[in-house]
């Protein structure tokens, strides 16, 4: 029973900080608001994918080798970092454009690859990784537990992703952040590019 109470912890812990406000929700806010549910399911879809990857190197226990890692962290910081602002950069010329972008039907790939993008270059996720797992999970416990409480938690990420997609995608929601599109996509640059300077000047 002990087992069931740990992947439960596990799996409320994952969820908790999955669902807070960050940058992959930020931007799967915009992508739905700005291209429509279904670019935003795909886009959602790209970050589980990228969440599962950084999943998979916690529970083999590669995340502590790189929390360990100064120089892998800080070059993952880097990256991740400039991601960020580059997706500042990008929600800044939205807001100079002050214009929708419809093309979806072009270039749907895209935002299975750009939500894939964002996670893989955030290596936070992996401490959310291994936040979880130890919040639940014993030194000693069986790998089939981690393989359960890691594939529970990879499906509460696509689930996290998905509600947001949904919430964002009404069409109330869309209207007003089309009246206010400017003055959104501005504060979106600003917490992006926040972001991303955070990201690369932490220890």
């Amino acid at each position: 029973m002990s087992e069931y109470h740990s992947i439960l912890s596990v799996a409320l812990t994952f969820f908790l900080i999955a669902a807070s406000p960050g940058p992959a929700v930020l931007s799967t806010a915009l992508v739905s608001m700005n291209h429509g549910k279904k670019a935003g399911l795909l886009y959602g879809l790209g970050l589980s994918a990228g969440l599962a990857f950084w999943g998979i190197v916690a529970a083999t226990g590669l995340g502590a080798i790189i929390e360990s890692s100064r120089r892998l962290l800080f070059f993952l910081k880097l990256f991740g970092g400039l991601y960020l602002i580059y997706l500042g950069c990008l929600s800044a010329k939205s807001a100079l454009n002050h214009q929708l972008d419809n093309r979806f039907e072009v270039c749907r790939r895209k935002w299975f690859y750009q939500g894939v993008a964002l996670n893989l270059s955030n290596p936070k996720a992996v401490f959310v990784w291994l936040a979880a797992l130890s919040a639940g999970l014993a030194p000693t416990v069986e790998s089939l537990v981690i393989v359960v409480a890691t594939s529970i938690c990879m499906a509460l990420g696509l689930l996290v992703y998905v509600i947001y997609v949904f919430i964002f995608s009404f069409e109330g929601i869309v209207a007003r952040y089309q009246a206010n599109q400017r003055w959104l996509d501005v504060a979106a640059s600003g917490l992006f590019i926040w972001a991303g300077l955070a990201l690369i000047i932490s220890h």
